[in-house]
């Protein structure tokens, strides 16, 4: 299991949803990461409709904050869901989103184009992952 300590002062342990955009963005400054303002990548509408071409369903969470990705994605055949995190050509995560990635127990991809976004989903709904 996954944990993060913060610095919020009392001493436990918290998990992503638990954490307080404060103590994250606090978190990530003392990282030395800057806080970078909730917008949408500009392929990020591209990519939904790709996957909605494919039969799956995506649905915008940009605005969530907190490091969480901007897609939540259901598979069509296998039902199974995943985060997506858009990213523009050559763009990385900043701080905050690398501590929620870690945090997380789910599936994120990052995908930076449709291909990759394409790619995610057809991997995933394609049964191979269910054992």
């Amino acid at each position: 299991m996954k944990q993060i300590m913060l610095p919020s002062g009392n001493g436990g342990f918290l998990f992503p949803g638990d954490i307080p955009d404060h103590d994250l963005e606090i978190f990530a400054q003392n990282l030395g990461g800057e806080i970078v303002p909730k917008r949408t990548d500009q392929n990020q509408t591209e990519i939904m409709a790709a996957i909605r071409n494919l039969g799956g369903q995506a649905f915008d969470l940009h605005n969530v904050g907190s490091g969480f990705p901007d897609l939540i994605v259901a598979c069509q055949h296998t039902h199974d869901t995943f985060l997506i995190e858009c990213k523009m050509p050559g763009a990385d995560l900043n701080t905050i989103e690398k501590v929620f990635h870690h945090a997380w127990f789910g599936k994120i991809y990052i995908c930076h184009d449709i291909q990759e976004a394409i790619n995610a989903y057809k991997y995933e709904d394609s049964g191979f992952l269910d054992f």
